[in-house]
């Protein structure tokens, strides 16, 4: 008992000394910063950011402290940008200062700053660079990649035929045709839909996507040096990318094999020509650790965002038949029953455009963008950002996570773990990222209401002109923008366009329950919006 009351003393003390540590450094820092809620010690807004899903929470905290303020994920300091014109000042007036990518530790713990998603300097320039070039040499925007996403149009087309009428789930035929998109891209060929294997990586995707939005998650995010010595769902994700991760690396080893330079075969096959290139370059960054990663980033994103527009796409037409009547008047007139639709019918069907438009608008996939970084000191709207650096970590103190939470399972008991967590949380020898991470938040300008009207309803016309033609708006920033605008966003357009109107040139989509009852809510919502789970009748036209 004696020693059980001398640990409790102790970690008191030193939680209490680290948290007087903490607040004094806070308030030399928050001078610098936007303002904001403020913070609790070690917690920081975590109890502000509970109601709710973290984009509404961040959305309430706007209408108290403006469209530019800091909160504080746990210990990790964060400015948020809300509206289009500071997403807008960031993105595109401040391109270069804010191109860095911001942490995500969750992913971070996993990938570590590799990948053409989530590298940073002269490691993404590199990886950028190539991945837009070879998706164009590819196929991007020409014929080539066109006849892959009709020719998976038509699949569905008939994987919906079978259904008869009768109410089936559109997530997996959905996700199949858009997945053997970017396996044609990424592997040279597509998968039937029956193979086990797909299944398999598909149900990975899928469940990759819900665990990045679950509740276990975003707290990783807020307290990654306590969540990590923890048993949790969060940990699922580390076996989800690891069959990734597998599967994809067995890809790359079957290209070794039959690799011919001289005609390469998809993106793995020129990633791996680029490496023999740059084999004497001691600062290239093609390497295998960072081509198997760059296309699980790709099969990753590539599926799962078109995937989900599609089928929050057809949920909406359900709920609101009037505009998918609309959809068919246009498709019947422009392209009709017996040709296949062609990305040079986009231009003259300018309804269908918009919808496709506010289908992304509204369905906002990715509410609060991938988080951005500073790369430099850098003046915003009167307040000093310093740039992401990485801490060094102390050359004697690197024990292991496990052997870690080992020591303080024998020095304490059960119940004073918590407390040791939160002290290693700001032990010395932990590696984290320091300076500004940004919350670009790209929903706050898909429903900004001086850029959309009645931006929370539905509503086609946002992308209308007077005269019933196609109208750009600025504030549409579903592929985000600037520097780190997607680069697989020339692909996504034209699969959305191709597959939405293969699907409702051949089907009406009826609902099983009465429109007026459909709930548009997203099934989660974090990181990312995951549609709703529904059933749909395909009648045929």
């Amino acid at each position: 008992m004696e020693l059980e009351g001398s640990a409790t003393l102790v970690l008191a003390a030193g939680i209490l000394c680290l948290a007087l540590l903490w607040e004094w450094k806070q308030q030399q820092q928050s001078r610098k910063f936007p303002p904001g809620p403020t913070p609790l010690p070690l917690l920081g807004n975590a109890l502000q950011l509970s109601r709710g899903d973290l984009f509404t929470s961040l959305m309430a905290l706007r209408d108290q402290y403006g469209p530019v303020f800091t909160v504080l994920l746990g210990p990790r300091r964060v400015v948020v940008l809300c509206g289009y014109e500071a997403v807008k000042e960031a993105l595109v007036d401040h391109a270069e200062e804010f191109s860095g990518r911001g942490g995500m530790p969750s992913l971070d713990r996993i990938f570590h700053g590799y990948g053409v998603i989530l590298a940073n300097g002269e490691r993404w320039r590199q990886l950028r660079q190539f991945s837009v070039a070879t998706l164009r040499s590819l196929g991007m925007g020409k014929r080539t990649l066109e006849e892959r996403i009709a020719e998976e149009a038509r699949c569905l087309v008939e994987e919906i035929r079978k259904t008869r009428g009768s109410p089936f789930n559109p997530s997996l035929p959905v996700s199949h045709a858009v997945a053997n998109v970017i396996s044609s891209i990424a592997f040279g060929d597509r998968f039937d839909y029956q193979d086990p294997t797909f299944l398999s990586l598909l149900d990975v995707i899928q469940s990759l996507f819900l665990e990045l939005t679950s509740p276990w998650t975003r707290l990783y995010e807020m307290f990654p040096g306590i969540m990590r010595f923890l048993p949790g769902p969060h940990n699922r994700i580390l076996k989800h990318v690891d069959v990734l991760h597998n599967f994809v690396t067995e890809r790359v080893q079957r290209n070794q094999k039959t690799l011919d330079p001289g005609c390469p075969r998809d993106y793995i096959d020129a990633f791996l020509i680029k490496m023999e290139e740059e084999k004497q370059n001691p600062l290239s960054e093609f390497h295998t650790k960072n081509l198997v990663l760059s296309v699980v980033h790709l099969f990753f994103g590539g599926t799962e965002m078109v995937s989900s527009t599609l089928r929050y796409g057809f949920l909406l037409l359900m709920k609101y038949p009037e505009v998918q009547e609309r959809v068919h008047q246009e498709i019947d007139g422009v392209i009709g029953r017996n040709r296949s639709p062609a990305a040079e019918d986009r231009s003259r069907m300018p309804y269908t455009h918009a919808v496709l438009h506010e289908i992304q608008r509204f369905s906002n996939i990715i509410p609060l963008g991938i988080p951005h970084a500073v790369i430099r000191d850098t003046q915003f709207q009167g307040y000093m950002l310093p740039k992401c650096t990485e801490a060094k970590e102390s050359s004697d103190f690197k024990p292991s996570p496990s052997r870690l939470a080992s020591r303080f399972a024998q020095a304490m008991p059960a119940s004073h773990m918590l407390c040791g967590a939160a002290l290693l949380t700001l032990a010395p020898g932990e590696k984290a990222k320091q300076g500004t991470d940004v919350f670009c938040m790209l929903g706050s300008a898909l429903r900004d209401p001086r850029h959309f009207s009645d931006p929370e309803r539905f509503n086609p016309g946002n992308f209308l002109d007077e005269n019933g033609g196609f109208k750009k708006n600025h504030a549409f920033v579903a592929f985000s923008s600037g520097k780190r605008v997607c680069l697989g966003e020339g692909l996504a357009r034209m699969e959305l366009f191709l597959v939405f109107t293969s699907v409702l040139q051949h089907f009406t989509l009826q609902s099983p329950v009465d429109p007026q009852e459909i709930d548009l809510a997203p099934k989660a919502s974090g990181f990312w919006n995951i549609p709703p789970e529904y059933r749909v009748c395909a009648l045929p036209r």
